[in-house]
């Protein structure tokens, strides 16, 4: 089981590897994340997924909106949390290879 982690981790970081890359005005990026949640006691466990659609004015500054959802339950009740979220982002090293 540890072994099947080990390679599961290494093949993720291997595809991490093409997405670094300077910022360029005018630039759009997507990002799609996936996920499940480990809450707590009084949670139940369940999907996450966002996909997000962000644009790059300057080398600094852009704009990200994000969906995301979230499959739960508290108490046998079935609590969804859909969110939609509007970001501004500023880069801090606009010039660097990976840029958070």
């Amino acid at each position: 089981m540890k072994r099947q982690w080990a390679v599961s981790l290494a093949v993720l970081a291997l595809l991490a590897l093409p997405a670094s890359a300077q910022v360029i005005d005018g630039d759009w990026e997507i990002s799609p994340m996936v996920g499940y949640s480990f809450p707590g006691a009084e949670l139940k466990n369940g999907f996450e997924g966002s996909l997000g659609l962000g644009y790059h004015f300057t080398k600094q500054w852009g704009l990200e909106l994000q969906t995301a959802y979230a499959d739960s339950k508290v108490f046998d009740l079935n609590r969804d949390r859909p969110t939609l979220r509007l970001a501004a982002l500023f880069n801090f090293l606009p010039d660097h290879k990976t840029v958070p």
